[in-house]
């Protein structure tokens, strides 16, 4: 029994030895394999690396068996895959930028295209636009309240875009808007036409637009911009009505002393002070005149007496006078001081100011 027992110990022994051997062959040899296939480029050192590293790929040979070698070959199959996936993705990539680039390049000769057109033809409208036959014809069309959306969209456009840089006046884009908004002063200095603006709901927001976006224009690039702009204002001001929807808008105020303190261009000044001629003329309340005093000021109309401009001396003469009749009939002081005003509110939010 003892012999038996003996023969089957040593039969063991060999059994384990023998696969033992055998495991330690087959992973030589695996090894041997994987070496060469690295040496001939089958896998990326990379990728083989990165296997040993995180243990997907062995680092040599091992008793742990057949079946972890083969998992490690898997992952580094997976590894190869995804090597050539992120390649794929590069070329994918690359290839979507360089659609970028021809999309990119057509959007912008296409904008060109249409300022330049729109440029053209909006210069030949505004031209037309001249007669009052015409504006009449104009108003009788039922694209004028899109036309008020119009202009209002491409004001704001170009200001958002430009409001850092204004382009060159003579560029295709500052030719197209200058058009636009010269076919609407046009259109304003009509009667008819500045009551459409005023009742149009899309011209209301157009009103809005033009006083907002006044301080917003560079300066002197936008001058000639801000001259028209200033110039629908004024024959809106000419009705009752838009006389008191623009005459305590602070921010039209506002505009209006900057353009009248920097002592710009005389074109764009004589229209500021027309404007200003046109809110002191009957003046209705001391509240009122306390606002135009305290942002425009007399101090800042006085050196305008002394302008080469007739024009110009004549409006500021006029708005001065304004002021002292204001200051008679509101029974304010005779030695009252133009400095001293208290600052108000933006009357524009005071239900109570006319």
């Amino acid at each position: 029994m003892n012999n038996i027992f003996e023969r089957l110990w040593r039969r063991s022994d060999e059994d384990n030895s023998d696969e033992f051997r055998s495991n330690s062959v087959s992973n030589s040899n695996l090894y041997s394999k994987l070496d060469g296939k690295l040496k001939k480029g089958t896998f990326s050192e990379d990728s083989y690396r990165f296997g040993r590293k995180y243990g997907y790929a062995p680092a040599g040979p091992s008793s742990s068996g057949i079946g972890h070698i083969s998992e490690n070959i898997e992952m580094l199959h997976k590894l190869e895959n995804l090597e050539r996936e992120v390649e794929y993705q590069k070329e994918h990539i690359a290839k979507i930028y360089t659609e970028w680039e021809h999309l990119k390049s057509q959007l912008i000769a296409q904008t060109l295209f249409c300022a330049s057109v729109g440029g053209c033809i909006g210069t030949m409208f505004w031209k037309g636009a001249v007669d009052r036959e015409g504006v009449k014809y104009t108003l009788s069309s039922s694209k004028i309240s899109e036309f008020f959306k119009f202009t209002n969209g491409i004001l704001n456009s170009f200001i958002s875009v430009y409001k850092e840089n204004m382009p060159n006046l003579e560029s295709e884009e500052s030719q197209f808007v200058l058009s636009v908004c010269g076919c609407i002063a046009n259109i304003s200095a009509v009667t008819q036409g500045a009551r459409k603006i005023i009742t149009d709901i899309n011209g209301k927001e157009l009103v809005e637009t033009l006083i907002n976006i006044l301080p917003a224009i560079p300066k002197p690039a936008g001058d000639s911009l801000k001259r028209v702009l200033l110039a629908i204002l004024y024959n809106i001001g000419m009705i009752g009505t838009g006389l008191k929807m623009i005459q305590t808008r602070q921010t039209l105020l506002q505009a209006l002393a900057e353009i009248l303190q920097t002592r710009r261009q005389n074109e764009l000044v004589l229209i500021a002070l027309r404007l200003v001629e046109l809110f002191t003329s009957g003046i209705p309340t001391t509240d009122y005149l306390f606002l135009l005093i305290k942002i425009v000021g007399k101090d800042v109309i006085e050196p305008y007496k002394t302008s080469d401009s007739l024009e110009i001396r004549m409006c500021a003469e006029s708005i001065l006078i304004n002021f002292s009749e204001a200051e008679f009939q509101l029974g304010i002081p005779f030695q009252f001081t133009w400095r001293s005003v208290p600052l108000i509110q933006d009357s524009s939010k005071d239900p109570n100011m006319t």
